[in-house]
């Protein structure tokens, strides 16, 4: 049975698993379905285009009374390495579990990329 429901979810499962490695930039060109009712089958045809993949950019840290330097060295991620939301959260839990801060947030600055670098912002 064709679940329209479990068809978008899946659509929305391979957007935001792009987005999550990097691919900032990917669409769905085309997504369509084609339903049979004489054999009783769909077929499915889904096309994304993934675009480039985006790399770490610069991080900034505010709000910190630790140095620069010493933020740095909780970083999982080099500048230019590819980009990945689960390296964000590494940092987030890494911050928050050196006793230092009480809250951490993390902001992406789609805004402001650079080639293909985001930069980093943590608060």
């Amino acid at each position: 049975v064709l679940d329209h429901r479990v068809y978008e979810a899946g659509k929305l499962k391979i957007a935001d698993v792009l987005a999550d490695r990097g691919f900032l930039d990917a669409e769905a060109r085309e997504h369509r379905v084609a339903v049979r009712l004489a054999d009783q089958s769909a077929r499915v045809h889904l096309h994304f285009e993934s675009g480039e993949r985006h790399a770490f950019g610069s991080v900034r840290f505010a709000g910190a009374q630790l140095p620069d330097e010493v933020l740095q060295g909780y970083l999982p991620f080099r500048v230019g390495q590819p980009y990945r939301t689960d390296r964000l959260i590494d940092l987030q839990q890494r911050l928050l579990d050196a006793d230092y801060f009480s809250e951490v947030e993390l902001e992406t600055r789609h805004e402001h990329i650079e080639g293909l670098q985001v930069p980093i912002e943590v608060s």
